[in-house]
């Protein structure tokens, strides 16, 4: 089966289950990301001349311009912020890496400027809505996945900041690729005169959100379908499926984390684990050997995974610097599909919430399954 086949089975199914629920929910994002787009794009529109376009893309080109220096300004001064804890979730904040954004943002302003206002569909940056997004597919000088989408949707605020500073495309409260921080009063006047700075605010495109809105204090009443991280998602997945509700920080990787050092004999590091984290983890999930070829994988299991460079430059002793949490929805070929919130802007481009196709690591993957 292909890949949107393999979801659209998990959606027939007359079970609910975990997997159905991830199935339903990339289902209603892709489809409410289409809809956002297509009243963003009518709303630019109503507030267009007929007259004004070539001298509004000079404005847009150099606004646009001015913004690169700006964010990148800004992105340095955030990253500083650290040790700060600006707001209790300084994570959020200074990894918006909206850096890697504007420079994209600038060349389709510059090269497509006209079929952006005129609606003229773009390839990859708006897909079929009808098939489930794949990250980490089909690279290009503009990322892939969902990145593009947020060069798109980027684009149209520019243009929107362009005619009326006022004026907003996309509604932050509900929007599924639209999300805002609070801005630290340090860092306002760097990017005042672009788009990313609303009413206050940060104001970030992106499907992805590092921590998620749990500490958002703009989504303090929460957000349908909004923004999370890897991680953040798992936790309201588990949390809504299970009605128990996990300790502060829940990471599954955490238990990953501390096999890993008990394994390579790092009982101090295994130790250092959040205990009640730990103990919740243990309870509700188990873990599942995992099969060369996958068979044992089942779709609703988590796939977590270490990352880190020092695992392959020390396999005995390496733990790796940081995670990764999916949801296995189907076995390809002996590969796992998963539904996950990726974010790279840097690298490979996975950004936003999608399905890909892993290569099994069994130095760094592990797989667990909700108990009972």
């Amino acid at each position: 089966m292909t890949i949107t086949e393999t979801f659209q089975h998990i959606l027939d199914s007359t079970e609910d289950s975990l997997a159905k629920r991830g199935a339903q929910r990339e289902q209603r994002v892709r489809v409410k990301m289409a809809q956002e787009n297509q009243q963003a794009l009518a709303t630019l529109q109503s507030h267009l001349s007929a007259s004004d376009k070539d001298k509004l893309k000079e404005k847009v080109l150099t606004q646009s311009k001015a913004a690169l220096s700006a964010v990148r300004n800004f992105c340095a001064q955030a990253n500083k912020s650290a040790a700060d804890s600006f707001k209790g979730w300084t994570h959020t904040y200074n990894r918006t890496k909206l850096e890697f954004l504007v420079e994209p943002v600038h060349t389709l302003l510059k090269d497509h400027f006209h079929e952006l206002i005129a609606g003229t569909p773009l390839k990859g940056y708006i897909w079929d809505v009808n098939n489930v997004a794949e990250l980490g597919t089909d690279p290009t000088p503009f990322m892939n996945g969902h990145m593009r989408s947020s060069v798109y949707v980027a684009g149209l605020s520019h243009i929107a900041y362009a005619i009326d500073p006022h004026l907003t495309v996309y509604d932050h409260t509900t929007s599924a690729q639209v999300y805002r921080v609070p801005i630290h009063p340090a860092h306002k006047k760097v990017l005042e005169g672009t788009p990313y700075l609303r009413d206050e605010a940060v104001e970030i495109p992106g499907v992805y959100a590092w921590d998620g809105l749990g500490r958002n204090p703009f989504y303090a009443d929460g957000k349908p379908d909004g923004q999370h991280d890897c991680c953040s998602w798992v936790q309201e997945a588990i949390t809504s499926y299970t009605g128990h509700f996990p300790p502060p920080d829940f990471v599954i990787e955490t238990i990953h984390l501390r096999r890993l050092a008990l394994l390579k004999k790092h009982p101090e590091i295994a130790l250092s684990a959040d205990a009640p984290l730990v103990t919740y983890l243990d309870g509700v999930l188990e873990e599942v050997p995992i099969q060369k070829d996958m068979s044992s994988a089942q779709p609703g299991d988590w796939l977590a995974s270490r990352t880190g460079d020092d695992i392959d430059k020390h396999p005995e002793t390496g733990l790796g610097t940081a995670g990764h949490v999916s949801m296995i929805m189907g076995v390809l070929d002996g590969k796992p599909l998963v539904l996950e919130y990726a974010r790279d802007r840097e690298g490979s481009g996975m950004d936003g919430f999608g399905a890909s196709i892993k290569a099994y690591d069994p130095l760094r993957d592990m797989l667990f399954r909700l108990r009972g």
